[in-house]
Parts: C-alpha cells; structure tokens; sequence
C-alpha cells in the first residue's frame, strides 16, 4: 500500500506523560555518557516546548538525579570516543548554519 499515509501524533518518550518522558531522557543521556555542555543546550531546546520552562528543567533534572546516584554508565571507551566525536561534528554543523556573513568589502 504506497498510498498509505501513517502519522504519529503522540510525542516521543511521552507514554507515561511528557515531563516523565524528559526526566527519563536526562537520566539515558546520562548513562549514555553525553558531555554537560550537550546536555545544557539539549535542556535549552526542550525548554522552548510544551510545557514551557518545565521540559527542559525536567530533562535537566534526570540527568542530574542520574549523576547524583551515581546510575550505571556505559564502559565502552569506544562508544565514549564515538558519542563525544558525534557531538563535536554537530555543533560545528550547528555553528556553520549559524555563523556571520564573512566579511566583504563594499562595492566601489
């Protein structure tokens, strides 16, 4: 059927509700060893959704609460290099779209 169109309405990670869902989020980017600095902006762009403020505090506070109780973390320096690679290649992908024009000199 090629014809068929399918549609997601529900957000993802939302199943149990949608501040859940960014608590738990916070608490896998934990695990998953991403750096702080990926997890702030990451905290940022959630806090520009629904429910404002509240998703991105949410998605803060798991990663937080993971650290604090010290949960299991992945050990594979592999994974680290490649997780930490991953978010260098787009944030410079980030700063490319979003950089100022390079200086021209005005016409004569």
């Amino acid at each position: 059927m090629p014809d068929l169109v399918a549609r997601h309405h529900r957000a993802c990670g939302s199943a149990q509700g949608l501040v859940r869902g960014r608590v738990r989020g916070g608490a896998t980017h934990y695990a998953l060893r991403f750096s702080v600095p990926w997890v702030l902006a990451k905290s940022v762009k959630f806090a520009a959704m629904r429910p404002w403020g509240i998703s991105g505090l949410a998605f803060l506070y798991g990663y937080a609460r993971a650290a604090w109780s010290r949960s299991p973390r992945i050990e594979d320096l592999d994974y680290v290099r490649f997780v930490r690679d991953d978010e260098r290649r787009r944030r410079r992908g980030w700063a490319l779209r979003f950089r100022w024009p390079a200086h021209r000199p005005s016409p004569r």
